[in-house]
C-alpha cells in the first residue's frame, strides 16, 4: 500500500533538492501575506528577521514588537522543521531559531474586527511582498525622470528596469524595503490609503534632510556589504563609486538625490494604495 505524502518521514535533500529548499525557505520566512488556518490567523508576523548562515549551521532571530510573538514561537517552528526535513544533512550543527521583543517600534496600524486579532493588536505594516518589485521599478523610473530634468538630452545609462544590472536592481529593491525603517525614524508608519488614520502629504524640511542622511547611510551599508569600494570614478563593473563617504562630504547634487528619494516616498506609496501616518505628535528628528 502506497504511503500518503505526509507519512513519508523527514525529507532528505538528495531525494528532492528543490522541494527541500522550498520547504526550508517557506518555513524560515514569515511571508507578508494573508494567513490561513486556525493557528496562523492568530499569529502576528515578525517585523524583522536577522540571519546568520555558515557551512555548518543556520541561525535566525525573529524580532517583533513587545507581546506580539508567543513564547513558543521559535520552539514550535524548530520542531516543525525537524519533523519535515533532515536538516543535519545540510547543516550538521543544526538550525537555531530564537526571537526577541523590540519595544522601539512605534504603534502601527490597529486592525479592528479581523478574525484572529483584537482591538488592542498592533501590526507593523510593511510593503507587501508582491509590491516590492513594483515599488523598485517606480523608484528607478523616478530617478531617470529626475536625471532628464536636471540634464536635458543626456543619454540615460539604464533607461529601463530590464537594462539595470542585477546589483542595481537589488539596490532599488533594498530602497523599497527600507521605506518602513526610514519612516520609523521620525515616528511614522505605513497604513492603507483608504483607512481611518490621519495621513500626511509631505515631510518638513528638517525631516527631509535628516532622512536623506539616513537613506545615504543605508545605501553605503548596502554597497559595502555587496563588495563595492571607494573609487575616484564610478565603475559599475568594478564596483567602484566615489560616494562611499559620509553624507556631509557629498556635493549638493548627490545630496539632492537622497532628498528626492525621501520626498518620493509618499507619492510612491500612494501609487500602490498605501500612505504615511504620523504616530507621534512631535516631528522630532535627530
Amino acid at each position: 500500500m502506497m504511503k500518503k505524502p505526509f507519512l513519508l518521514g523527514k525529507l532528505a535533500p538528495e531525494n528532492n533538492p528543490v522541494a527541500y529548499l522550498l520547504i526550508l525557505c517557506d518555513e524560515l520566512q514569515e511571508w507578508n501575506r494573508p494567513a490561513y488556518g486556525s493557528i496562523d490567523k492568530k499569529r502576528a508576523l515578525p517585523s524583522k528577521i536577522k540571519t546568520v548562515i555558515s557551512e555548518k549551521e543556520i541561525s535566525l532571530t525573529y524580532i517583533a514588537p513587545k507581546g506580539k510573538l508567543s513564547e513558543n514561537f521559535s520552539t514550535d517552528k524548530t520542531k516543525l522543521l525537524n519533523h519535515v526535513l533532515d536538516s543535519s544533512r545540510v547543516f550538521p550543527d543544526g538550525i537555531h531559531l530564537s526571537f526577541r521583543e523590540d519595544e522601539s517600534y512605534p504603534p502601527g496600524l490597529i486592525e479592528k474586527g479581523s478574525e484572529g486579532y483584537t482591538d488592542t493588536d498592533t501590526i507593523i505594516p510593511r510593503p507587501l511582498l508582491d509590491n516590492l518589485e513594483k515599488l523598485a521599478r517606480m523608484i528607478h523610473h523616478e530617478y531617470n525622470v529626475k536625471q532628464l530634468q536636471k540634464h536635458p538630452g543626456r543619454k540615460l545609462a539604464y533607461p529601463t528596469w530590464e537594462s539595470l544590472p542585477d546589483d542595481l536592481k537589488y539596490s532599488n529593491i533594498r530602497q523599497a524595503r527600507r521605506m518602513a525603517d526610514i519612516l520609523r525614524l521620525i515616528g511614522c508608519t505605513i497604513v492603507p490609503k483608504e483607512s481611518e488614520y490621519s495621513q500626511i502629504s509631505s515631510f518638513t524640511d528638517d525631516e527631509v534632510e535628516y532622512l536623506a542622511e539616513a537613506e545615504h547611510n543605508f545605501w553605503v551599508e548596502e554597497r559595502l556589504s555587496r563588495g563595492w569600494k571607494y573609487g575616484e570614478e564610478k565603475d559599475v563593473d568594478k564596483k567602484l563609486t566615489p560616494y562611499l563617504v559620509p553624507y556631509e562630504q557629498l556635493d549638493e547634487e548627490i545630496k539632492q538625490l537622497d532628498r528626492d528619494t525621501i520626498k518620493n516616498i509618499i507619492p510612491l506609496l500612494e501609487a500602490i494604495g498605501l500612505s504615511v501616518h504620523r504616530t507621534t505628535t512631535e516631528k522630532a528628528v535627530g
